[in-house]
């Protein structure tokens, strides 16, 4: 997986970031798959974009005013201790297929751990708030996102890259399930 950081002049909306974002993943290459945000991941942090793909981007199709700033790729995995930050949608499905938040969205993600690869030694909720997304401004969907951060431990590293790649959690076109990993001291 490749990271790369890019910065907009003027950060728009969520349902805007992922659309200008999709443009320059559109061409997909024999055999890539596309993730349910369109084979990229992305998240906001402090007004920059991180973007996530297996695929290589055409970071031309960007608009004016977006700035790529860096770029790097993603060592293999091991097994070990990480240090972890994620934006996620912790929710389940009601019936009728309707998702609901979690009221308990520590333990959504022990449990999306397990068969994720990963174990969390430690983690807490850093801030939960619902953003509203949606290409139609008057009835936009509102979505609950909660900031997670802590230690974890990978158990399997392939299924650990697997989740990584593809995203943990549902709502990813809107900046959702994509976590950052460090090496923990």
């Amino acid at each position: 997986m490749t990271i790369t950081l890019i910065e907009f002049i003027h950060l728009p909306d969520p349902y805007s970031v992922h659309v200008l974002l999709s443009r320059c993943f559109d061409k997909l290459g024999h055999g890539q798959q596309r993730t349910a945000s369109g084979g990229f991941l992305w998240r906001e942090d402090d007004g920059v974009i991180r973007v996530g793909s297996q695929v290589a981007p055409n970071w031309n199709a960007l608009p004016t005013g977006a700035v790529k700033l860096a770029e790097a790729t993603v060592p293999d995995v091991k097994p070990g201790f990480f240090n972890f930050s994620l934006h996620a949608n912790p929710t389940f499905q009601r019936s009728k297929g309707r998702r609901v938040s979690h009221p308990r969205p520590l333990e959504w993600l022990a449990k999306k751990g397990e068969g994720s690869g990963f174990q969390i030694v430690s983690a807490q909720l850093t801030h939960r708030y619902v953003r509203k997304v949606g290409k139609n401004r008057t009835s936009p969907i509102p979505v609950d996102v909660c900031k997670f951060e802590g230690v974890l431990e990978v158990v399997d590293p392939e299924q650990f890259t697997t989740a990584v790649c593809t995203g943990i959690g549902p709502a990813k076109p809107f900046g959702c399930g994509f976590m950052l990993t460090s090496p923990a001291r």
